[in-house]
């Protein structure tokens, strides 16, 4: 996963603990001062394989990085919950006066 420009746009660096979580089949990835991983030199991660799975992501996949600067977190958005996020958004356009057909 090529992640250099978000993780320079956090302020992380080469060799900071960071962690890995799956909330909303969403990866969260966090500094932690208490985790194992760290950002590694060349700052592009890779998604550990417990979590790829967790969130149905196969080795290759493309996926989507967000980075939110004002809470310091690294988001990864998969194919399929961008989907379901795209669907449900357009599910309330249609509720809408005046809307799409």
């Amino acid at each position: 996963m090529a992640s250099k420009a978000a993780i320079t746009l956090l302020g992380w660096s080469a060799g900071m603990p960071i962690r890995y979580e799956v909330r909303s089949g969403l990866v969260v990835v966090t500094t932690d001062p208490t985790a194992g991983r760290r950002v590694p030199a060349k700052l592009n991660l890779v998604l550990p394989t417990k979590i790829r799975s967790r969130c149905r992501v196969r080795a290759g996949d493309q996926v989507i990085l967000a980075a939110l600067l004002e809470h310091k977190l690294l988001v990864v958005y998969p194919q399929r919950r961008l989907y379901d996020m795209v669907l449900a958004y357009h599910a309330t356009l249609k509720a809408e006066p005046g809307s799409l057909p």
